[in-house]
């Protein structure tokens, strides 16, 4: 039986490097049978690397190729210099066996680039350019009368001198009809759309991507909402020396416009000046931010996708490293509340020693119920794979691009260091501070050190099962 091998991402040939970024390669390998996979060599300007497997539990390859196939994946996040700029440089993947053998999985030619242009015409880049405040607004096949009320409260700021792009995602025709014809009613809204479908994470970071850096200030919109007239005016006046991104209180609303809450904090409490606390449950909802132009060669490019991530929590997290948060104590918008939320608000309590308590009952509890264990297992584990890996790449993305921050914001970022050491710190020293300070984080940190315990503790046996299956497997090749 031969080697075989797949990416779940091809990279790009065309790679935006920025102040530095990370090329994530993940995928599986099954080695023939008998073999296992010893290292996974990487090389990439110049730079050769060597990785044990990660050996990540893969259920869908499983499926199909049986036990022994359980533990094929891997994830390689791989720096990315900002001197590598203009190069054209070779990547190669490789996977030497236990038998001495070297297969050679990818070979490609990567170019990498500084910042792809910006798709704006000579006028619209002036426009952009004179303008005090970017909106960047994401639309996809969008309830027309919320868009119609966003944009004529968005006509209504106070604060005049601002430019809207507007980056749909690929809307049916029908719906994009609508959304130019509502656009055109404003010479300050520019209109882009997708070829396909991005997502509502990469079509943030590709209307973001259309901002100059020399713009003053950037704000995020969604297409359902409604701001108050004076948003942006406040939000302006909040720019103290050293902060770089200032949110606002929101009034709840449904569709019909009708007050839910006064409040967005109903049941959960604010953290702005807490950065391990915003890493692992995030409290700025984008739509209600403003931040700095400059801020954009922190954020772009977004790091890569892992789970469901989202643009205003990278974003917060990357100003709180370069400065402060501000937060203004009142609603500015109404944040409208339906089924086709993204996510939309949520109550989260705080976290308290008895409910700590009581989840680890629950978890021991499983010793007398065994049957239960593998499903809770997988629960726990998918906070490593979809949680903890997301903020593993925040940590390597704003290490490479703050090389500076301060001290405290680095031992924050350090947590989601790939170590045990760092499961052991999320579930004592950190969970301890969430509870003696009220932090409404839903014990997110307790999971995501217990994800990461789970995988170093579980893994081993999984590739000892996996290396059992194949020894059973063997044959002539």
């Amino acid at each position: 039986m031969s080697l075989r091998f797949q990416l779940d991402d091809s990279p790009s040939p065309r790679f935006e490097v920025g102040e530095g970024s990370v090329l994530l390669l993940r995928g599986w390998v099954l080695p023939p049978a008998g073999q296992r996979l010893r290292r996974l060599v990487v090389e990439l300007g110049g730079q050769r690397q060597e990785f044990a497997p990660s050996r990540d539990l893969r259920l869908d390859v499983a499926r199909v190729h049986g036990p022994r196939a359980l533990d094929s994946g891997f994830f390689l996040p791989l720096t990315v210099l900002p001197r590598w700029i203009g190069q054209r440089l070779p990547l190669r993947l490789q996977a030497l066996l236990s038998s001495g053998e070297r297969h050679e999985l990818l070979h490609r030619e990567m170019d990498f680039v500084a910042r792809p242009p910006a798709s704006l015409t000579p006028e619209q880049t002036a426009q952009v350019l004179a303008s005090r405040v970017v909106i960047c607004m994401a639309t996809r096949d969008p309830d027309l009368r919320l868009l119609r009320q966003q944009v004529e409260s968005l006509r209504a700021q106070t604060v005049r001198d601002w430019t809207c792009l507007v980056q749909d995602d690929a809307s049916c025709p029908d719906r994009f009809r609508g959304i130019q014809e509502i656009c055109s009613t404003d010479p300050r809204f520019l209109l882009f759309r997708n070829d396909k479908n991005l997502g509502f994470y990469r079509n943030f970071a590709a209307c973001l991507a259309r901002v100059p850096h020399q713009v003053p200030f950037v704000a995020l919109c969604d297409q359902d909402d409604r701001w108050h007239p004076d948003k942006l005016a406040a939000c302006l006046d909040g720019f103290a020396s050293g902060v770089e991104l200032v949110y606002s209180d929101m009034r709840l609303t449904d569709a019909t416009g009708r007050v839910l809450s006064s409040t967005f904090w109903t049941g959960r409490r604010n953290h702005p000046t807490d950065l391990a606390a915003l890493l692992v449950s995030n409290t700025v909802t984008g739509a209600a931010s403003v931040f700095r132009g400059s801020l954009l060669r922190t954020v772009l490019p977004f790091p890569p996708v892992v789970g469901r991530p989202f643009h205003d929590h990278w974003i917060a997290c990357a100003a709180l490293c370069t400065g402060r948060l501000g937060y203004i104590d009142r609603p500015l918008q109404d944040y409208t509340q339906h089924g086709s939320n993204v996510l939309g608000h949520q109550g989260v309590g705080a976290v308290g020693a008895r409910r700590t308590l009581a989840e680890l009952g629950r978890l021991a509890g499983l010793v007398l119920c065994p049957q239960r264990m593998p499903a809770r297992l997988l629960q726990v584990l998918d906070t490593y794979y979809l949680g903890h890996r997301q903020l593993q790449l925040y940590r390597q993305t704003l290490r490479l691009r703050l090389p500076g921050a301060p001290a405290d914001r680095l031992r924050a970022l350090d947590l989601f260091e790939d170590r045990v050491a760092s499961a052991f710190r999320l579930l004592v020293p950190v969970h301890a501070h969430m509870i003696r300070y009220g932090r409404t984080t839903d014990m997110a940190e307790f999971w995501l050190g217990l994800g990461l315990l789970s995988q170093r503790l579980v893994q081993p046996w999984l590739s000892a099962l996996a290396h059992l299956s194949s020894l059973t497997q063997r044959g002539p090749s």
